[in-house]
């Protein structure tokens, strides 16, 4: 990441703000540091948000796949569908402004 060229770098090393990783993302992500391949931590919850979208397009339950979810499961779950609320917000707010040119 040092190579990058909107990287920084502080007391605990290099990093690139949220707003650079992922420009459209709300302002909770974007005012963070991204130490990080955003990427590599994205495959690891691969399976949840799946699981997520399948319980979403109505094919499954979630407690057909996570007998016993636990805290951090459901959280996770929960953060999912804010961000995926919000982005919808943000896209619904930019047609608007867009429509009203």
């Amino acid at each position: 990441m040092p190579s990058l060229a909107q990287s920084l770098k502080d007391d605990e090393g290099v990093y690139i703000m949220g707003y650079r990783v992922a420009p459209d993302s709300g302002v909770d992500f974007s005012d963070l540091k991204i130490r990080s391949c955003p990427v590599a931590d994205v495959n690891r919850i691969a399976p949840i948000v799946q699981t997520f979208n399948r319980h979403k397009a109505g094919l499954i339950q979630i407690r057909d796949v996570y007998t016993s979810p636990s805290v951090a499961l459901i959280d996770c779950l929960e953060t999912i569908e804010y961000n995926i609320k919000e982005a919808q917000q943000r896209a619904n707010d930019r047609a608007m402004k867009e429509a009203s040119k």
